[in-house]
Formats: structure tokens, C-alpha cells, sequence
């Protein structure tokens, strides 16, 4: 019975909690109310008076500063208030609405967070150091956040509404946005915003963030100066594209590289002003779409030495393994997969679905004949940390099987203070034909021996 009364007891705390936080939300949005109503104001003041400024200062933080002061003047002139809201607090909340990006714009600043994902207005999650947690931010409605996800798109000239109901983009700071609305979306508008990583990973930050070991280095520089064509893959937020983006520093400065993306994210060329390098970026649109094969086709007529391929996904897989055959060796790319092996078979359907009519073993054998190295990269789901869990030589195509041959391996010993522990081992050497080919490009034999050794697996 005393077990009963507790329950009912904890039953009836729980609900009182819950009745406060309606209460706070209701009254917040209340003052919501109150603030969006002087924002819409202050919106068609700067629409009449100002728009010249208006229109640029998402893009531009010096015309966002003076955007910013016209607020605080109009507010501060016209003695306008918000009940609940300090003076302070109602200019922090106009100024995001109009100038930013609402409630976004702390986890937008907050270094720490990779990726956001608004589930709903009311319903916010971030990642963090590889880990997913909530977060107590709201939008005071639907409106307000299909509203921010317009103001997202303006700049680029994109729109989402019932005709195009969902998006990709890019925000000004090259983070990446998707964003879908109802009916299709059930629950109301969603977002999730993977946000562009401004560090540029070194040798010491890899190996300090258990990344990879510095032997795994030495041996990519030998791969990437030696024209290897290498393809990164892993799982989604795995670190892909940071890894793909490291190897490229081995490329000689005086090589001219060509990056094709769906939405930007290596930025070679603003990582290191001496890189020879054309950005290429994809275009999402009803009218003219332009895809990452269109870009891929016509890279082929602007002189490459070098094509970096964002993530291969579709119909462009058969034009990168043509290129990285005809006189574009030293290729690189990514590709969603969760191991070598599976890498192959997804390159081979990507390629038979053109229609091809050819037996999938060629197609295979051309993957492995072209293919040098596959660097799988995996997030590990006890602490969220990015490992290279595997380096892995394609040593060719027998017996209807694509032979692989792992070089190194990450083996996890164990764990401590939430922390995997564990080591990078070699497990296998490089064969003759890879050997002969890094000789070919100026590697010399003398570099190689240590990796030529195979150890075996241990």
C-alpha cells in the first residue's frame, strides 16, 4: 500500500511540474507576442526606409552592425516595450529576428556543437563532441522557424514553400541546411544545419584527437604524393570530408586541383591562398538543376591534374574512375559505405543503374583496377570520437570477389572515463603493384620498405 501512495504521490509532483512548464511557455510565448509584433514593425520600417541595407546584412557584418544601430535607435525613439522583456533583452531578440537567425544564432556560435537538428518548433537537439543531447531552445511557432529558413534561402535565391517543399542550402559561414516543411513533413517544419568546421586539422590534431597514429600519416603523404586514388568512406558526421580535406596538404603546391561539391565544405583554397585550386559547387533547382556528373564532365575540359570529388553518389561514379584512369591519377573522394568491401558493391550499383549493359563483374574489376586505397572512416558510438579504423589496399579482382588487403587497423582494447582506449596497428604490407606504381610517381623504395612488410594480423 505505502508503494501505492508513493507512485501517486510521484504521479501528482510530476504533474505539477508539467503544469509550470506550460505555464512558462505559454507565458513566453505571450511575450513573444508582444516582441514579433515590434519586430514586424521595425521589418517594414527597414523595408520602407532602409531595404538596400536590409537585403545585404546577412551576408554582410558590417551592414549588419549598421542595421543593427537603425534597431536600437527605432526601439530606444519610439519608447517601444515588450511585457517581461527588459530593454536589453527585447533589442538581443529583435536583432536576431531581423539581422540573424532567431533562436538559432547561440548554437550557431557555440563552437562546441557540429551539427543542429530542430525536430519541430518546439523540440531543438544538437550533437556535441559526437554525442546527441536537447536543448532548452524554442521557437515561439511554426511561422517563426519557416520564417528563419526563408531568411536562409534569400541570400541564394532559394525558396521553400508547397511547390518545393524541401531544401538544401548553405548558410553564409558554409555550413550546410536542410530543411523540409509540411505535409511532408508531419510534425512541422524541420531543420538540421551541419555546421562547417573553421579548424583545418594537422598532423598533431589528428593523432591528438586519437584520430589516427602518425605512421598512418607518414604512410597517406606516401599515397597522396604518389598518386594513389583514394576513396574516404564511413558513416554520416564520421569525419569523411575533415580527413579527405587533411590528405589533400600532401598535394604538390604547383598541381591544379578541381573540388566538385554538392554544398562546399573543403574550401581548399581558403585553408592555403597558394593552392591552384577551382571550387565547383552543384545547383539544386526545378528549373536548371546542375549535378555533381554535369560538374564532373565538364571538370575533364579545365586541365585538372588533380579532381577532388565531394561524395560520389550516383550516375558520376563511371566519369571519376574514367578520369582517375585518364590522366588524373591521384583522385580522391567520398563515399557513404560502412566497410571496403560494401564500398566496392555500392560503386558497381551506382554504376549499373545508368543502364549499362555490361556484366557487373567488369564493372567490379574496373572499381578494383582503379581503386588504390579505401581509408575507412568510423565514428565510434561509446564516446563519439573519429577514427580511422581502416586502411585498406585494393589488391584486385579474383574469382568474382574484390581482393583487399588491410594495411592498418584500429583495435579497441577497452574503455576508460567514457574514452575507448586502443591502438593503431599495421597488419599487413602493400603490394608489389602498388609498390611500382608510388615508385612511377617519385616515391622511393627506400620510403616504402617498412610498409612493404606485412607483419599479419595480430
Amino acid at each position: 500500500m505505502a508503494n501505492v501512495d508513493l507512485l501517486a504521490e510521484i504521479y501528482r509532483a510530476q504533474q505539477e511540474v508539467d503544469r509550470e512548464i506550460i505555464m512558462l511557455k505559454q507565458q513566453e510565448r505571450g511575450h513573444n507576442r508582444e516582441a514579433n509584433a515590434i519586430v514586424a514593425e521595425i521589418k517594414d520600417y527597414l523595408a520602407d526606409y532602409h531595404a538596400n541595407l536590409l537585403s545585404k546584412s546577412i551576408l554582410d557584418s558590417q551592414v549588419k552592425t549598421q542595421v543593427e544601430q537603425l534597431i536600437q535607435d527605432y526601439i530606444v525613439k519610439k519608447l517601444l516595450q515588450a511585457p517581461g522583456m527588459t530593454l536589453d533583452e527585447l533589442l538581443d531578440y529583435v536583432r536576431k529576428e531581423i539581422c540573424g537567425f532567431g533562436p538559432l544564432d547561440p548554437l550557431l556560435a557555440d563552437e562546441s556543437i557540429s551539427e543542429i537538428m530542430v525536430n519541430n518548433f518546439q523540440e531543438v537537439y544538437v550533437e556535441r563532441r559526437g554525442k546527441i543531447e536537447p536543448t532548452p531552445v524554442v521557437f515561439s511557432s511554426d511561422e517563426q522557424l519557416t520564417n528563419i529558413v526563408r531568411k536562409i534561402l534569400a541570400p541564394i535565391g532559394r525558396n521553400i514553400d508547397l511547390s518545393e517543399p524541401y531544401v538544401d542550402a548553405r548558410l553564409p559561414g558554409g555550413s550546410r541546411v536542410n530543411a523540409i516543411i509540411s505535409p511532408l513533413a508531419l510534425n512541422g517544419t524541420t531543420v538540421t544545419i551541419r555546421k562547417f568546421s573553421n579548424v583545418d586539422f594537422d598532423a598533431g590534431k589528428l593523432i591528438g584527437f586519437g584520430t589516427c597514429s602518425g605512421e598512418m600519416i607518414e604512410f597517406l603523404e606516401l599515397l597522396v604524393r604518389g598518386r594513389a586514388n583514394i576513396l574516404v568512406i564511413g558513416g554520416t558526421g564520421s569525419g569523411k570530408t575533415s580527413s579527405m580535406k587533411f590528405c589533400t596538404e600532401f598535394i604538390p603546391q604547383d598541381e591544379r586541383l578541381v573540388t566538385i561539391e554538392d554544398i562546399e565544405e573543403l574550401r581548399l583554397r581558403k585553408s592555403n591562398a597558394q593552392r591552384h585550386v577551382i571550387s565547383l559547387e552543384a545547383r539544386k533547382s526545378r528549373e536548371n538543376p546542375v549535378t555533381i556528373y554535369d560538374l564532373l564532365v565538364n571538370s575533364l575540359r579545365m586541365r585538372p591534374d588533380r579532381i577532388i570529388v565531394g561524395e560520389v553518389r550516383g550516375k558520376e561514379a563511371l566519369e571519376m574512375l574514367e578520369a582517375m584512369t585518364t590522366g588524373h591519377e591521384g583522385s580522391m573522394s567520398t563515399l557513404h559505405a560502412n566497410g571496403p568491401g560494401e564500398a566496392i558493391k555500392r560503386l558497381s550499383l551506382m554504376i549499373m543503374r545508368n543502364g549499362l549493359d555490361v556484366e557487373p563483374n567488369l564493372v567490379m574489376e574496373l572499381i578494383c583496377d582503379t581503386v588504390d586505397v579505401i581509408v575507412h572512416q568510423k565514428r565510434m558510438p561509446e564516446d563519439g570520437s573519429r577514427k580511422m579504423v581502416q586502411i585498406t589496399e585494393v589488391t584486385g579482382f579474383m574469382n568474382g570477389q574484390p581482393q583487399l588487403q588491410d594495411i592498418y587497423r584500429f583495435h579497441q582494447l577497452g574503455s576508460a572515463d567514457g574514452r575507448i582506449l586502443g591502438e593503431f596497428r599495421q597488419v599487413g604490407g602493400i603490394s608489389e603493384r602498388l609498390v611500382e606504381k608510388l615508385r612511377a610517381h617519385g616515391i622511393s623504395g627506400a620510403a616504402l620498405d617498412k610498409f612493404r612488410e606485412s607483419p599479419g594480423n595480430v
